[in-house]
């Protein structure tokens, strides 16, 4: 077998990169890059993972946030200096044994795998943990993957790297300023002024054709997100940009005591992809949001749990979901005395009469009938998800938001409208990712808020069992 020099074709970092480079070949676990546009982060991370497959046998996962996105940015492109696809730039057929297309796997001589993947599918690769990953575009990808992933890294001392610009303060903000903490990781933010990837001039230039075709206001916050790696820029597109910058700034994201009144949920529902609920009252004119919850692969009987866990009552066993329900209702029953969360109403988007999520033949909706009671389904299937917007505009207006429930603000923040640059213009659907989710389940919230909000109150002291009568709920 003929001598391999990796990384291949004599590629080295560029100058600003070494730091990172360095950082990784000295046996570093945890490296986050925040660095502008065209600073060469794959480049980077990729020449890394084919040294690193080579000193460690084991499984290396590249993530992209979809997975089509991952073959096209990744496995199909073309380096246009060396009119070799970046794979074969990065993985020289003479270190490989095995190439499957479809799949976008390589294996190589000495036994190790390197295998791309988006972060929506993750799920997939279960049965064969990886020793090593890279979260490419991580301010984008589907945080529920790192949330897998963490466990079997830690367990086997493997190593994580999470590149991106930035997109908002959500999960890649929040793991830099984490990793930022840690003496043992790596957390760098790089600008084109560090970089001088691109010249003034064309800086100007780009700033100049993103104004026109944005606007002023969201070319510029584009122009710095990409190429001075913003956090602060608005999110382009954004659904409900407008109403959450004015909740965080009129300070309404703060802790407050739960009223005396009753709570209800609003569900998103899925089983490969997530489900997602949200706590909430609605008093004195407000929507007063409790908690968030969001999880994938789990059963009815999961979030059945994590209703009965937040309510603490002594009652709780009665209203058990099967013995596993009601076993964690008896555990928690002594509790009772503790904070109770009276609930009166489960909401339900409109496919949960027909989803099973392996519910032996019965629909959510039947299960969550049987083990939580007060269940409805609210009827704003796809084809009208802007009358569901809309209200959940409304809510958010008059939202006050418990920080127990910020990991649900930043799936809202996130929730956007592509652009068509072709046409100019926004699209007419919300893209659909993993914001998607809580962002539907918020669609529930406002639809129900707007009929709660109409009903009268209701002292949660006095409440029993509801029934509609109306518009309002009878004690």
């Amino acid at each position: 077998m003929p001598v391999v020099r990796l990384p291949a074709y004599n590629w080295r970092p560029r100058p600003y990169q070494m730091a990172l480079w360095k950082y990784l070949e000295g046996g570093g676990k945890r490296a986050s890059a925040i660095w502008n546009r065209r600073a060469g982060k794959d480049d980077v991370a990729l020449a890394w993972m084919a040294v690193a497959a080579m000193q460690r046998v084991g499984n290396w996962w590249y993530l992209l946030p979809q997975q089509n996105q991952a073959r096209k940015v990744i496995w199909d492109a073309i380096n246009p200096i060396t009119g070799r696809r970046r794979i074969d730039d990065t993985f020289p057929e003479t270190i490989r044994t095995l190439t499957r297309e479809n799949e976008m796997f390589i294996r190589f001589v000495n036994g190790s795998s390197w295998q791309l993947v988006g972060s929506d599918n993750f799920h997939s690769l279960v049965g064969s943990p990886p020793v090593g990953v890279t979260f490419s575009e991580y301010a984008r990808s589907d945080p529920a993957a790192w949330a897998y992933l963490s466990a079997i890294l830690l367990e086997n001392n493997g190593s994580a790297i999470f590149i991106t610009t930035p997109f908002g303060k959500n999960h890649a903000w929040r793991m830099h300023n984490s990793l930022n903490k840690d003496p043992a990781a790596f957390a760098e933010i790089l600008t084109n002024d560090q970089t001088n990837v691109f010249t003034p001039q064309q800086l100007e230039a780009e700033r100049l054709r993103l104004h026109d075709l944005y606007g002023a206001a969201a070319g510029q916050s584009l122009w710095e997100q990409e190429y001075f790696s913003s956090f602060e820029a608005a999110i382009l597109g954004a659904v409900y940009g407008s109403e959450l910058s004015e909740l965080r700034r009129s300070g309404r994201l703060s802790e407050f005591e739960v009223a005396a009144a009753p709570v209800y949920t609003a569900w998103d529902i899925g089983y490969s992809d997530a489900t997602a609920i949200w706590w909430y009252q609605v008093a004195g004119g407000e929507v007063r949001v409790l908690d968030y919850y969001e999880n994938s692969g789990q059963d009815v009987g999961h979030y059945v749990e994590q209703i009965l866990g937040r309510a603490i009552r002594n009652d709780i066993a009665e209203w058990g979901f099967g013995n596993r329900a009601i076993e964690f209702g008896e555990s928690i029953g002594a509790l009772g005395h503790r904070r109770t969360w009276d609930y009166c109403m489960h909401y339900l988007p409109h496919d949960a009469s027909h989803k099973t999520l392996a519910a032996q033949g019965v629909s959510i909706e039947q299960m969550l009938r049987k083990a939580l009671r007060n269940v409805e389904v609210i009827q704003n299937p796809d084809s009208a998800i802007q009358t569901g917007i809309a209200a959940g505009r409304a809510a958010l207006r008059r939202a006050w938001v418990h920080p127990r429930a910020e990991e649900g603000l930043e799936r809202l923040s996130g929730y956007r409208y592509s652009y068509d640059e072709e046409r100019r213009k926004l699209s007419d659907k919300p893209v659909h990712d993993y914001t998607s989710h809580g962002a539907d389940a918020w669609r529930i919230l406002g639809l129900a808020a707007m009929r709660e909000g109409r009903a009268a109150p209701v002292s949660a002291s006095k409440w029993k069992r509801p029934n509609r009568k109306g518009s309002a709920w009878a004690a």
